[in-house]
């Protein structure tokens, strides 16, 4: 692991708290972190990090001083006097578990989670993952815990007290045979679509397993390793009915099937759906062909024009189901951009007009039995 910064041996760089000018990012999400912090009252004033939205808000900040710059602008916001940020409480360790998942460092699909599950409290903006990891390379590049093992408590603590009054030099790009390393926090990633029109409406799943909807739920095979996939199957598991009859009207078993691997997807989810929730054979699981057909209902749920899918609506729904829980998110919106041209190419929709609401249906009732004549 790299050395921590020393600060007792650092030189500070000192400057005058009103003379900070800093660079603000105006993505949608930036905006309503800071929109959140601020309306969280006077604590965003006199202890801004036990926030979690000023946390991440902050992070959006660039420029010489991000930290005192966000301060700034939350108490222009108020009306209020700013405080500099060797002046505020530290980030406590209450709050920093509440990020990390092992209580010892924040990963970059800590902090992920943490930016989306916060968001999830005013159904977004959700931006594209890549902008996030932007915003947590700004604490691994000056805590210079740049191996991608994760940021310490001490370290994730210091960056918003000193990053505004301590130079740091940053990530190294060489090890010292100097051979050059691998830096996964600074991996650029363009940028695709956004998550940015999430609606409430898939924030909400009903449970109902084979003996009630309080039973415990059954232990979940794993089904691919990709986190977000795994989440989508197991809500999927606990939404369905007892026999696994009405796996389309549920929005998670529709991204689950989207996203199994196998040459018959659809039918390999609903199979090992019906065996996880039920405990029977694989033989007597339903199939797309006898499995009830995809509603237009349901497709409404997805679609915001009411006659097409789009892949922005189906990376919307992707998203908006995992912020019910705050996470796993996926690491990129390319996840789920992949798992929709499943069906683009067997639908041989392949523009950004979208999927007419038959030819999705289509997809989960014959896909697994018929092949498709052509492809994109």
């Amino acid at each position: 692991m790299v050395t921590p910064l020393a600060f007792v041996a650092a030189v500070l760089s000192v400057v005058s708290f009103t003379e900070a000018i800093p660079t603000r990012r105006d993505d949608a999400f930036c905006v309503q972190l800071l929109t959140s912090c601020v309306n969280a009252g006077s604590n965003a004033i006199s202890d801004p990090w036990s926030i979690p939205a000023c946390i991440y808000g902050a992070t959006c900040f660039g420029g010489s001083h991000p930290i005192d710059g966000f301060l700034a602008a939350v108490a222009a916001s108020q009306n209020a006097t700013a405080k500099a940020s060797l002046n505020v409480p530290r980030v406590t360790v209450a709050v920093f578990n509440h990020i990390s998942t092992d209580e010892k460092v924040v990963t970059q699909q800590n902090f992920i989670d943490g930016v989306y599950g916060t968001l999830s409290a005013t159904n977004g903006p959700y931006p594209d993952v890549s902008l996030v990891i932007s915003s947590f390379q700004r604490v691994a590049i000056w805590t210079a815990f740049c191996n991608g093992a994760g940021v310490p408590f001490k370290n994730f603590a210091d960056y918003f007290q000193f990053a505004a009054t301590v130079n740091s030099n940053g990530c190294p790009t060489t090890t010292s045979s100097g051979l050059p390393i691998s830096l996964p926090i600074s991996t650029t990633i363009a940028p695709i679509l956004s998550t940015s029109s999430v609606t409430a409406t898939f924030l909400t799943s009903t449970v109902s397993t084979a003996t009630g909807p309080t039973a415990t739920p059954p232990p979940f095979p794993n089904i691919s390793s990709e986190p977000s996939c795994q989440w989508q199957f197991e809500t999927c598991v606990q939404s369905v009915n007892s026999d696994a009859s009405n796996a389309w009207s549920q929005i998670s078993c529709l991204l689950a099937a989207s996203c199994f691997g196998g040459q018959r997807p659809v039918d390999g989810l609903l199979s090992v759906v019906f065996t996880t929730k039920t405990g029977k054979s694989s033989s007597l699981a339903p199939t797309s062909l006898a499995e009830a057909r995809l509603s237009n209902a349901t497709l409404n749920k997805i679609s915001t024009n009411g006659s097409t899918v789009t892949v922005q609506n189906w990376i919307d729904a992707y998203y908006g189901q995992i912020a019910a829980t705050g996470g796993p998110f996926p690491t990129s919106s390319a996840v789920v951009i992949s798992d929709f041209q499943r069906i683009q190419q067997w639908t041989v929709f392949c523009g950004a007009a979208g999927i007419p609401f038959m030819n999705v249906a289509d997809y989960f009732e014959f896909s697994s039995s018929v092949s498709s004549p052509t492809s994109c």
